[in-house]
């Protein structure tokens, strides 16, 4: 089974600028702190620049930290790691699924990762055992033929703003009028290759 895109897609600088997160820890942490010491008049300049400096140390090797963490949880994700990726529900009929994506599905602000397999009979999202378990059941299309894909624009609240998170465009997955969307590294591609693929095996 091959993976639709390559593991370039996923680098993590492409969802977040981390140095944006790096800032915007460092300058909560800095408030926080700040007005955890206002009843401290004597002590309230040398807070401050210790606190400052703190801050300016602290959060940005946490940031370079969490890139790292997060670089080496999408490599064994992509890689199909068996203590992190379930294997698939055996599809139906006499074929297998062709190839995988890896992706988040979307319910509301919560990102649900896993991989989204597809086969010529089946299509299923399978999260992965890092979601909570509530979240862990996949997800079946059992009628391909019945599917419509497409793209949309990403709408990124607040706080995703502020960390620097870089919108994409969404994968919509629609099943009579039902939609699922996905977070997906170049999703036009993905739409376009599904497209062709859903078309293909099911054409007469």
């Amino acid at each position: 089974m091959r993976e639709l895109l390559p593991m370039s897609a996923y680098d993590v600088d492409r969802s977040v600028s981390f140095t944006r997160v790096g800032f915007a820890f460092a300058l909560w942490w800095f408030v926080a702190m700040t007005i955890a010491h206002l009843g401290d008049r004597a002590g309230l300049i040398f807070n401050l620049i210790s606190t400052g400096i703190a801050a300016l140390v602290i959060w940005p090797l946490f940031a370079v930290g969490m890139r790292g963490f997060m670089g080496r949880m999408v490599r064994r994700l992509y890689d199909g790691n068996t203590s992190m990726v379930p294997a698939p529900p055996p599809p139906p009929g006499r074929y297998g699924y062709d190839f995988r994506v890896l992706c988040s599905l979307l319910r509301g602000r919560i990102m649900v990762g896993g991989h989204l397999y597809v086969g010529p009979e089946n299509l299923v999202f399978v999260p992965h055992t890092k979601n909570l378990r509530r979240h862990r059941q996949p997800v079946h299309w059992k009628q391909p033929e019945n599917l419509s894909v497409s793209t949309e624009p990403a709408q990124l609240w607040w706080l995703q703003k502020f960390v620097g998170a870089r919108p994409t465009d969404r994968l919509v997955v629609a099943d009579n009028g039902l939609r699922t969307l996905f977070a997906v590294p170049d999703a036009q591609l993905v739409r376009d290759e599904l497209d062709v693929y859903l078309m293909s095996a099911h054409s007469p």
